[in-house]
């Protein structure tokens, strides 16, 4: 995890936590500090990621345990013959997802995910300034998709960063390389994210799970 000083590097391997698979490598998370129920900010810059099969993966991740949890990572996706940005939930076991299409050609990529109560909305940059909706999806196996997703009571145990290759996957080993992870958290009155609760921009201190 030291091949770039300054940053957390993960070489993604085989295993994921999808459904009965629970094989994962690589899930780095620390608690959510945020009032429970509160709204809060994830965001994280992810560096020379270049995802080429199944299930090369790296992103963000609201955690409550194996079988409850939300993701949004950038990713290879075989049925699209493209990277994607892909939203996964999973609710007591049972997972659904949701497709972006996404720059094929990035050397950095922003994500960002923004809880209020129960609704969850993602954004992307490219430059780290200017935050996008994720747009119209291009295949969204929840069927509710509408600029938002409705997950879990409103509560979150975890949060952090992942990078894998899913289960049952001939997908190279690859670097991630993570600039930052920063959790901010706000009010339920319109307000923007302003309070910082957990910024790591020179060295991410997280934690195994």
């Amino acid at each position: 995890m030291n091949k770039d000083p300054g940053k957390l590097t993960i070489t993604t391997q085989d295993g994921g936590f999808s459904g009965s698979n629970t094989d994962y490598e690589n899930l780095f998370l620390i608690d959510c500090r945020a009032a429970a129920g509160g709204s809060f900010q994830l965001t994280t810059c992810i560096s020379f990621f270049k995802p080429v099969a199944n299930w090369n993966q790296a992103g963000l991740i609201c955690y409550n345990d194996d079988d409850n949890y939300l993701k949004f990572v950038y990713e290879w996706q075989s049925s699209f013959g493209a990277r994607m940005f892909t939203v996964g939930i999973e609710t007591k076991g049972r997972a659904a997802e949701v497709h972006f299409r996404a720059h094929q050609g990035l050397d950095s990529v922003w994500l960002r995910v923004t809880k209020r109560g129960k609704h969850y909305t993602f954004s992307t940059s490219l430059e780290g300034r200017t935050f996008l909706p994720t747009g119209h999806p291009a295949w969204d196996s929840t069927g509710l998709f509408q600029g938002r997703i409705l997950w879990g009571d409103g509560s979150v145990r975890q949060v952090g960063l992942f990078a894998n290759n899913g289960s049952d996957t001939r997908a190279p080993e690859i670097d991630a390389s993570f600039d930052f992870f920063e959790v901010r958290s706000f009010s339920d009155k319109g307000e923007r994210p302003k309070e910082a609760i957990a910024a790591h921009k020179e060295s991410i201190n997280v934690e195994t799970p």
